[in-house]
């Protein structure tokens, strides 16, 4: 039996949306395990930051001032008690949250990375080790 146009067309249609579904469903597993290599990266990076701080009072310095430019009341809830070392004083401790209407309004400038680190690129500080 001959197909008829009508239904060749959506025999195609068929297989088009089939094809568009596997590749969105391709995309979507491709950005899920982008995202997971991200947070790994993340994760790595910062433990290898707080173990050079705990070992080097530059990098204990760099990790306090990057600390300091938390201004996301949910972000500085994560160190809230937090402090590099426990029984240092001196060491970082993340300040309370603030409500969102005074975060803006009360939070410091932030630095210059170039006057405080002497270098315009972290990359290059870390090249230096």
């Amino acid at each position: 039996m001959v197909k008829s146009r009508s239904e060749k067309i959506a025999e195609l249609q068929k297989k088009a949306d089939q094809l568009l579904a596997k590749l969105q469903s391709e995309k979507a597993l491709q950005a899920k395990q982008d995202r997971a290599l991200d947070t790994r990266r993340k994760i790595i990076l910062g433990g290898l930051l707080i173990d050079a701080a705990t070992k080097d009072k530059q990098w204990e310095k760099n990790l306090n001032v990057i600390l300091s430019r938390i201004s996301k009341p949910n972000d500085l809830k994560a160190f809230e008690g937090w402090s590099l070392r426990k029984d240092d004083e001196e060491a970082f401790t993340a300040p309370a949250p603030q409500n969102a209407d005074t975060a803006q309004s009360e939070m410091p400038a932030k630095p210059d990375p170039v006057q405080e680190t002497g270098s315009a690129s972290p990359a290059s500080d870390l090249l230096k080790l």
